[in-house]
This record gives structure tokens, C-alpha cells and sequence, in this order.
């Protein structure tokens, strides 16, 4: 799997002179896309950033450095909203109650939940459900 930013990343870090080992660049970009591949593999789990850094083998410190710097933001805002946006499909796809949409994307408080979707979707759980129900 390739990304663009990628290449874009290794180029501004060589032409700004932050680094001349390509190796260590590539790597960084390996260890970041095989994070964003476990979160978004484990989306629907209860995965915290100690699981993500143990499937990467780094510190916690040197992994969310380096996730921050390539994908701007840390692995708790990534894992947050790649969870978010598992439970929004299933708000859409599956008439299953919010309780155990929440419960089964390993949130265990569900007034956590609707504060998180609410900040990020500008809309409660049941309105969004609602709002959105004509689309499927």
C-alpha cells in the first residue's frame, strides 16, 4: 500500500536536511501505515494506543512522535475517530439499539459515546440515525 504523502514526507525531511537516512524515513512510514492498518482493522474492538505500540514494537513516545508528525494527529485521535466513524456505519447500515452499536465497537459507556459522536458530528446518536435513515 502506497500513499502519496508518503513521498512527499521523505522529500521535505531530505530537502530540509532533517535527515539523509532514507532507511530510517521508510521505515517510520512502514511503522505508521502498519498502525493505521491495525486501527482500522480493530476499529470495532475497545484498542487502546498500548495495543497499537505493542503491534508496532516501539516506545509509546518514539510511536506517537513519529504517527504525529506523518499523520498529524496522535494514535488516540486516530483510533478515536476510526472508531467513530465504525460506529456511524453501523448507525446507517444496522437497525441493532445505539447501546449495542456502542457495546459492540468496545465502548462501555454509551453517554461517553454520544459526547465523542456529538462533538464530531454535530449531532446525537438518535437524531444522526434518524437525519440519515432516508440514505440507506
Amino acid at each position: 500500500m502506497h500513499f502519496r504523502f508518503h513521498d512527499q514526507f521523505v522529500f521535505q525531511r531530505l530537502l530540509l536536511g532533517l535527515t539523509t537516512d532514507h532507511a530510517t524515513l521508510q521505515n517510520t512510514l512502514d511503522r505508521t501505515i502498519s498502525a493505521l492498518e491495525f486501527i482500522r482493522q480493530n476499529a470495532d474492538k475497545a484498542i487502546k494506543v498500548s495495543d497499537v505500540v505493542q503491534h508496532l514494537g516501539v516506545s509509546r513516545r518514539l510511536a506517537d512522535l513519529r504517527f504525529r508528525e506523518i499523520q498529524g494527529e496522535s494514535i488516540l485521535e486516530t483510533i478515536t475517530r476510526c472508531r467513530l466513524a465504525e460506529i456511524e456505519k453501523r448507525l446507517l447500515t444496522t437497525n441493532l439499539s445505539i447501546r449495542k452499536i456502542a457495546r459492540n465497537c468496545g465502548f462501555s459507556s454509551v453517554s461517553y459515546l454520544e459526547t465523542l459522536f456529538t462533538r464530531r458530528y454535530g449531532e446525537t446518536l438518535h437524531r444522526y440515525r434518524q437525519s440519515h435513515q432516508s440514505f440507506r
